[in-house]
């Protein structure tokens, strides 16, 4: 190769190089709060959640006292749960309720952090350090905006979430009976009876509690396990097996 060719080469790729940084567009620096906000919103609403998220975290980073600013926090865990980032979508929220808590939209923030958790909790096999934050966080909500449509979103999510953790701990119950640790197998369908009542699971659990007291002996245990299932869950299909 000439020693102009390979001149011809490098002219070639430092214009190629050239041209692909002048395609990125101006700095976000160079842009003022105005642009950077309706080009993000603008982002968002084309669905290119990279993008707003980019624009719209520059705007609240420069410009935290823009009255445009609690909007585009909401927004920005709003991009970030549409990319299924939960965690940092959570952030965003609780950023929101920390900067902004007398704020009017406090509570979709609050719905926010609590549906982000929701969507990190994991199968009943599996551990359910999320599910137990989810509980915290719809419960929160439940609590101190009992008359909200959130609220009502909220216990919809609890339900779910206790259901979960009642399974995990009934499925433990039984993975321990089936391997004859009898104390551990009561644990944890003595936790599902007491903690979990209002669910399906609790006579089911009740039951379970009748037949391992029955396997190591415990005849009382066993008698009183039977009469508070007949007693508290007397229509259940539980109820009516042991019946039989």
């Amino acid at each position: 190769m000439t020693s102009a060719s390979l001149k011809n080469i490098v002219f070639i790729a430092i214009l190629l190089f050239a041209a692909a940084c002048g395609g990125r567009g101006p700095s976000l620096a160079s842009l003022g709060p105005d642009v950077l906000y309706a080009d993000g919103i603008a982002a968002y609403e084309a669905g290119d959640y990279d993008r707003a998220i980019r624009l719209l975290q520059y705007f609240v980073q420069e410009h935290v006292a823009d009255e445009r600013a609690p909007q585009v926090r909401m927004i920005l865990g709003q991009a970030h749960a549409a990319e299924e980032e939960y965690i940092t979508a959570a952030a965003q929220y609780q950023r929101f309720l920390t900067d902004y808590p007398a704020n009017e939209r406090a509570v979709d923030a609050r719905y926010g952090v609590c549906l982000a958790y929701v969507n990190l909790s994991p199968d009943p096999d599996l551990d359910q350090e999320y599910t137990h934050a989810a509980i915290a966080h719809c419960s929160a909500i439940v609590q101190y905006y009992p008359d909200s449509e959130q609220a009502a979103l909220a216990q919809a999510h609890l339900d779910d979430l206790r259901m979960k953790l009642a399974r995990k701990g009934y499925q433990t119950g039984e993975f321990y009976l089936s391997r004859k640790a009898y104390d551990a197998a009561v644990i944890y369908f003595t936790d599902v009876a007491n903690n979990f009542a209002d669910t399906t699971l609790a006579p089911a659990a009740l039951k379970k509690l009748v037949e391992t007291y029955t396997l190591i002996g415990y005849v009382e245990e066993a008698a009183e396990a039977k009469a508070r299932l007949l007693e508290q869950y007397p229509e259940s299909a539980e109820a009516q097996a042991l019946r039989g």
